[in-house]
């Protein structure tokens, strides 16, 4: 199984390349723009200006169960796109419930519709997401843009996932 720990790696390393350069984007690292970003303790940050719609979301993560055991990691990284300025504020304004009722949908889809051993359906992911923010911001107007979904597997022994 050598070469599975190998691909694990490799994602991994993608991942961690992706994270790492996107809290530079959303500070405007390397921006020569005049407008500062801001950045909640909430899991929401700010583009730079010319993405003044962007709303980014910290990475979730929930568990894969299968036979009533932890048979993997589903990771999903998710941004808002939103145009109106009063929505992105209110949006900013809730984002804890937000990502709280995410993490409970994607645990709720991860016990029941995903496999660890398949790619994951995204474009269900991307509709759950969508009709879970419309249901939390109270109107639609907020578009879910999917960033990057991962399955991250192993099995279960003693209570902890290995690889």
């Amino acid at each position: 199984m050598v070469f599975g720990k190998t691909r694990f790696g490799i994602v991994v390393g993608m991942v961690i390349a992706i994270a790492s350069a996107t809290p530079a984007f959303a500070a405007g690292g390397g921006s020569s723009s005049s407008s500062s970003s801001s950045s909640s303790s909430s899991g929401a940050s700010r583009a730079p200006s010319y993405t003044e719609s962007y709303v980014a979301i910290e990475t979730m993560q929930v568990s894969i169960i299968q036979s009533a055991q932890i048979n993997g990691m589903l990771v999903v990284s998710i941004g808002l796109d939103i145009e109106d300025g009063h929505l992105r504020e209110h949006a900013e304004h809730v984002m804890p419930r937000l990502r709280d009722a995410y993490i409970n949908r994607l645990s709720r889809h991860g016990a029941t519709r995903v496999d660890h051993r398949r790619v994951p359906n995204v474009a269900m992911l991307a509709d759950i997401l969508q009709s879970t923010t419309d249901e939390v911001l109270g109107e639609e107007g907020a578009r879910v843009l999917m960033v990057n979904v991962l399955v991250r597997s192993g099995t279960h022994r003693r209570g902890a996932l290995h690889q």
